[in-house]
């Protein structure tokens, strides 16, 4: 599913820089919220290696 352009996508991450979508994703980024309280670290790593691919 395509964003609006309103939201932060995460496709749009480089493949090699996990660490920066694990941030933006844990503490938010723009207007995505932070999931760091609701997602375990295995869960945000899942979710990179399902957009990436």
């Amino acid at each position: 599913m395509k964003t609006s352009g309103t939201t932060y996508d995460l496709r749009l991450f480089p493949k090699n820089d996990r660490v920066r979508f694990n941030d933006s994703v844990i503490n938010g980024k723009g207007s995505m919220p932070a999931w760091g309280n609701k997602l375990t670290v295995e869960e945000v790593n899942n979710i990179y290696e399902y957009v990436i691919h």
